[in-house]
């Protein structure tokens, strides 16, 4: 019995976070296609690390950029942080939207490209997300 709800609970967790970040992405993505500004933001500082990615067989290192990117928006200049598998240096432009009433809501312009990533997979996270917490509630009431 107990095993019925450390399952429901690891299912419901997942469900709800597949749910979450694809569902924030997709709200976002459209939010920046209907509302969006675009600008050039400026790399100002790059730090380096390392992470592991891939399966037990084919696992690669992979190099990951966290840029603090600097630009103008309607309220003045703005400083964050986006982490990137792109190669980047200071100076390097990246063009990006922004939320005119939130700055800090911003995406780079290739990130809202009609790609199959970008149209297939926060769906698809969604989808499993709501599988998962509708599972979920099933098991409960067995």
């Amino acid at each position: 019995m107990e095993d019925k709800w450390v399952i429901l609970a690891v299912m419901s967790f997942m469900g709800a976070g597949f749910a979450y970040v694809g569902g924030t992405f997709l709200l976002l993505r459209a939010k920046l296609l209907e509302k969006g500004k675009r600008t050039a933001a400026t790399v100002i500082d790059v730090s380096l690390s390392t992470k592991v990615r891939g399966s037990k067989r084919h696992r690669r290192r992979v190099t990951v950029y966290a840029c603090t990117l600097e630009f103008m928006a309607d309220h003045g200049r703005q400083t964050f942080k986006l982490s990137t598998e792109q190669a980047r240096v200071v100076g390097d432009k990246i063009e990006i939207a922004y939320l005119p009433d939130n700055p800090g809501k911003f995406m780079p312009v290739e990130q809202l490209a009609d790609s199959a990533v970008n149209k297939i997979l926060p769906p698809v996270a969604v989808v499993i997300g709501v599988a998962l917490l509708i599972g979920s509630a099933i098991i409960a009431f067995l």
